[in-house]
């Protein structure tokens, strides 16, 4: 083994000496993919990729090679038309089992010599690779790949393959922009290729510039009221603008670096919070779809420092409904406390329905509200005041919300079993820990129902029905009885948050009709024996211990004893006498 590898070696010598000898420059040495440069510098050419995807077609950019003991310096000089990430891939062609002292790295320099990254080689398995990613400017680059590998015999050498490629910032992230009242949700999609590469993301008010990208300081995630901290979903990065105005977005590297950078620019969005008046507003109706919520806008309400705030947002309700409202903090100081602040629901009547003091105040907190109310107008206040700020402080509540009908809030389903019915229900996810718990009672609903809190005890065994379990996405109870029950949905306060009646038929507590035959008489003659269930179906019969089937026939005389039972299990008897 070790003499091929000594031949190998001294091919590539030879190779080298050709090369010199022939005044061939800017070409890397390369001998049937065993081994590669070990010193010089080479002009190349790396691909552009502009698609968002997986897949990434990366251009050749050369093979280095270090043998035991010598320094190795290969420089790779390209020119990168325009702003980019460049993604560099190293992969190990030849590798050898006792390195000593691994010093190798792979830098990156920008036109001026500035180094712009900086990697030591990390895994060393034979065909195992290492991604290199990092911003770089418009103009020319150089890859160098520089270092001594002290290896254990000195006719060993290892190899590595370098291929890339380059994405230009400009297609490097796609950012949509969903423009409401008072802000703009911005969506941003990155390329995947990034992966665990990106440490963070960074968004500052301002265009980027030089002066910008110098500046470290700048690049502080100090979120104040103007916009949101990044939340990442299933397809990108997800984040809210509240004022008007041109925005940086970073995409900052593990070591710190400038990956990427987008500008985008914002107009349009409206402030105007109110702090007195009543309005009247129009909110979507949804129905029941997971999490998926379509809000709509209500108003900005501003608690000013020592003075009072008392606004209402009027609205008619078409249907029984469960209102979901989301209030979201903004403009809010560390010093402010909540005060007397207060969120209340009242009917056409006047009657207050649901009312509840503010838990949440810091910046960019959101509240949610969930209440019952009955079909007809609604009035949803807030009021009360804030202290502990400095008179130029605020807190400004950015208020929508939605409408979900019972009718598409509960989703009830049953399955016949064979003496019960399985009924599951279904309930909205953004309910979450507003729903106090499930209740079932043997009878149709009413205001006294509604008003009776006895009615509504845990006596599931008396009523007919078992108590609600959780099982998955779904709370299910057994229902034994046939007749009307009411299903309600109880809020954190005891309240009703929905109802629904449903119907249950087809329980079958039926014993089985056994014809042919009477309990307690006598026959002089044979007899046929048949029965029958029309509910849930036979599912066997016994005559003195012995199964039978139906339609048969008895001559013997004696005493015998006949069950039938069905697939609900009921029983049906028959004692009777051949006399012969």
């Amino acid at each position: 083994m070790k003499k091929n590898k000594k031949s190998v070696f001294f091919v590539m010598i030879l190779l080298t000496a050709l090369v010199v000898m022939c005044g061939i420059k800017n070409t890397a040495i390369y001998a049937e993919a065993y081994a590669g440069a070990t010193y010089g510098t080479f002009d190349v050419s790396i691909p552009k990729l502009d698609d968002i995807s997986n897949v990434y077609n990366f251009g050749r950019i050369g093979e280095v090679s270090f043998i035991s003991k010598e320094n190795t310096k290969v420089t790779f000089k390209a020119f990168i038309p325009e702003d980019s990430i460049l993604v560099i891939n190293r992969t190990n062609t030849v590798t050898a089992s006792d390195i000593l002292d691994k010093k190798s790295s792979v830098t990156l320099y920008n036109s001026n010599g500035n180094p712009l990254f900086n990697s030591g080689f990390k895994d060393y398995e034979l065909g195992s690779t290492e991604t290199y990613v990092s911003f770089v400017p418009k103009g020319e680059i150089s890859i160098v790949v520089s270092g001594k590998e002290n290896l254990l015999y000195n006719d060993i050498f290892i190899s590595s393959y370098f291929a890339g490629a380059y994405i230009p910032v400009s297609k490097l992230t796609e950012v949509t922009q969903k423009l409401s009242d008072d802000r703009s949700s911005m969506k941003l999609i990155m390329q995947n290729r990034i992966g665990t590469n990106l440490k963070e993301i960074q968004i500052l008010k301002g265009k980027y510039d030089l002066n910008m990208a110098k500046d470290p300081g700048m690049w502080k995630q100090n979120y104040d009221k103007d916009y949101d901290v990044f939340e990442s979903d299933y397809e990108g990065y997800a984040y809210n603008v509240y004022a008007n105005g041109d925005y940086t977005i970073r995409l900052v590297g593990k070591d710190n670096s400038t990956i990427g950078v987008t500008n985008v620019y914002v107009n349009g969005i409206e402030k105007n919070p109110k702090t007195a008046g009543n309005y009247k507003v129009s909110l979507p109706t949804v129905t029941y779809a997971g999490d998926n919520y379509d809000y709509g806008k209500i108003g900005d309400v501003l608690f000013q420092n020592g003075s009072n705030t008392d606004i209402s947002f009027e609205t008619t309700l078409q249907k029984d409904s469960i209102v979901v409202i989301q209030s979201t903090n903004r403009a809010t100081s560390n010093a402010i406390n909540k005060g007397t602040s207060l969120f209340s629901v009242y009917n056409s009547k006047g009657n207050m329905i649901y009312s509840k003091a503010f838990d949440e105040i810091e910046n960019g907190e959101t509240e949610d509200y969930v209440f019952y109310a009955q079909k007809g107008k609604i009035k949803m206040r807030f009021d009360g005041s804030i202290t502990g700020a400095k008179a130029s402080e605020c807190m400004i509540l950015n208020v929508s919300g939605a409408v979900i009908p019972v009718s598409s809030a509960l989703k009830v389903t049953q399955k016949p079993k064979n003496n019960y019915r399985e009924v599951s229900v279904l309930v909205p996810n953004v309910l979450g820990s507003k729903l106090k718990r499930i209740e079932m009672i043997n009878g149709e609903y009413s205001a006294r129902v509604a008003n009776d809190k006895t009615v509504w005890e845990d006596l599931y065994w008396e009523n007919g029905f078992s108590s609600f379990e959780k099982i998955g996405e779904s709370y299910k109870a057994d229902v034994y009885l046939n007749g009307s029950y009411t299903i309600r949905l109880v809020g954190e306060n005891d309240e009703t948050l929905a109802s629904k009646i449903i119907k249950v038929k087809k329980v079958d507590k039926v014993a089985p009709v056994i014809k042919g035959v009477t309990n307690g008489k006598n026959y002089k003659k044979s007899v046929i024996i048949t029965f029958s269930d029309k509910l849930s179906g036979i599912s066997y019969a016994t005559l003195n211990g012995n199964k039978i089937k139906n339609g048969a026939k008895v001559s013997k005389a004696g005493q015998y004893y006949l069950y039938v039972y069905d697939k609900a299990g009921n029983e049906a008897y028959c004692s009777f006498i051949i006399e012969k």
